[in-house]
Order: C-alpha cells, then sequence, then structure tokens
C-alpha cells in the first residue's frame, strides 16, 4: 500500500473522481467539498489530500479542509482493512492532532482505533449519521398549509437563530458561524422558507456533486413541529434540485431519530450507508 498526496484540489480530483463517482451518495462530503481546497496553504493549515493504491488501484481516499483545519475532522471513504494503518502513518505526519475523522463504517471506527493505538490519543464516539438517496420524489398524500419561498435578505436574523438551533441539536462538535452561514446561504439562493403565514421551517441544498446535491439544514422550531411544515419544505425544495437538472438529492440523518428517517422515506429517500463521527482526545 502507498499514499499519495495532492496539493490541491484540483489533482487530487483527476486522480481520485472516477472512483469516488462509484459510490457519489457516500462519498458526496469529498466530491462536493474538494473543489474549494487550494494550495494556498502549507502544513497542517492545508487541506490534507490523499489517495490510497494497492500497486496502481486506487482503494482508498481522505481529505481535511482547511480553514481552521484543526476543528475540522479528516473524512474517509471506505478502507480495504490493509489500507487502514498506511493511511494513519501518512496522516499522523502531516497533523498528529487532529480533531477527529468521520466516515461509513466500519472503516471509520478501525481507522479510529488504529489512531487511537498510533497516537495514545483516546477516540471516542462523536455521533451516527445515515445517508440517504432520492431520485424520483413521491408526492406527499395530506401536504399541509402554506407556501414554499426563497429566504430573503431580510430573514437573515430569523435565519441565523434557526441555523443556531439546528447546530446545537444535529451538529453539536461542528464548528459554526451561524450568521455568517445564514448570509452566505441567502445571498446564494440556496436556503429555502416554508411560511404558514409566518416562516415556520427552513431547508437548504450544498455540497453540489457532479450528478447531485446534498440536502442540509432542515429545521422546524419546536412549537411548529409534527405539522408537517419540515417534510412539505423538504419536498419542494427536492422536487426544485431534481428538476434543475440533479440526477439525485441526498441527505444525512439521525438513525436514532425514527420520525426524521421515516418522513424522508415517506417522500422517496433511500437508504445508502451508514457513517459515523469519532473525536479525538488531545
Amino acid at each position: 500500500m502507498r499514499v499519495v498526496r495532492h496539493p490541491d484540489g484540483h489533482s487530487f480530483l483527476q486522480a481520485a473522481r472516477p472512483w469516488l463517482l462509484r459510490a457519489e451518495a457516500e462519498n458526496n462530503l469529498i466530491l462536493g467539498n474538494t473543489p474549494a481546497t487550494s494550495a494556498s496553504s502549507q502544513g497542517a493549515a492545508g487541506p490534507y489530500l490523499a489517495c490510497v493504491y494497492a500497486d496502481s488501484d486506487l482503494v482508498a481516499c481522505a481529505m481535511r479542509t482547511p480553514p481552521s483545519a484543526r476543528r475540522h475532522k479528516l473524512v474517509v471513504t471506505r478502507l480495504p482493512p490493509e489500507a487502514v494503518v498506511p493511511l494513519v502513518d501518512d496522516a499522523v505526519t502531516f497533523d498528529a492532532a487532529l480533531s477527529g475523522v468521520f466516515g461509513p463504517e466500519p472503516s471509520v471506527r478501525a481507522f479510529a482505533d488504529a489512531w487511537s493505538k498510533r497516537t495514545g490519543q483516546r477516540a471516542a464516539m462523536g455521533g451516527r449519521q445515515r445517508i440517504y438517496q432520492i431520485e424520483r420524489l413521491s408526492a406527499m398524500p395530506s401536504p399541509p398549509a402554506g407556501t414554499f419561498r426563497p429566504a430573503r435578505a431580510t430573514d437573515v436574523d430569523l435565519v441565523a437563530r434557526w441555523v443556531a438551533a439546528f447546530s446545537a441539536e444535529a451538529l453539536p462538535s461542528e464548528p459554526v458561524d451561524p450568521a455568517e452561514v445564514a448570509a452566505s446561504r441567502i445571498a446564494q439562493g440556496m436556503l429555502f422558507l416554508w411560511e404558514d403565514p409566518e416562516p415556520v421551517a427552513m431547508a437548504a441544498w450544498a455540497g453540489k456533486t457532479p450528478n447531485g446535491v446534498r440536502v442540509n439544514l432542515v429545521y422546524t422550531p419546536p412549537r411548529w413541529r409534527r405539522r408537517g411544515y419540515a417534510s412539505a419544505c423538504v419536498s419542494e425544495l427536492t422536487r426544485r434540485l431534481l428538476e434543475g437538472g440533479n440526477r439525485f438529492c441526498f441527505l444525512f440523518t439521525d438513525p436514532a431519530n425514527p420520525t426524521s428517517n421515516s418522513i424522508y422515506q415517506r417522500l422517496g429517500y433511500r437508504p445508502v450507508s451508514d457513517t459515523a463521527e469519532y473525536e479525538f482526545a488531545r
């Protein structure tokens, strides 16, 4: 096994894109986030973009993106068992103080265990997620009242509060600037609201891959829940994304939340794989 690092997203994707596209939804974070990386920063402050080869065959990839890279987890693809230790050995020479690792099970657990043995840092489970994919939307049998619209600049304060609440519930370990996320997504036309008649739910998209796009930031304030607003918002956003030229959409859910999982499956989303994140104690 040999590990080859790439200095920027362009050279990395030239080597890895065909292999990553074999499981596009599962590898959506690497495919969707890599184009933004550059070689402008070196060392632990820059991107880590690695391909693992068995002879001449690509068998695995890993990525960590700046800025504030030390706060970002390493993202790994599915790893053959024999690729785990070589990847750990290479990653530790890049940055021996990784904050954690994210990827499909059971590969991510194998990486976390090997990292702990190599560095002495304890690996603690940070959470599990399930990736879903949809190619054809199922109609909602009883949609709620209300309308779907793009968020506007005047919504930025409301959206920032909702992003903060969403992050606290769903991604408590991830570094997030709610105001920046709200302003950026609204300015780029990537965030949408469901109104009845005031805003009652939101959903957004991000992480465009060659054939798909990720739905995220699905949130309903507690007082508006269990009325179908989030389902309607996600349904309409998914419809627009599919009709806009994407072959499929994908999203992440908490597998321990039966409500959200059943909602997405009723819309036509189907499970692809289970993922997990592990955090490394300093």
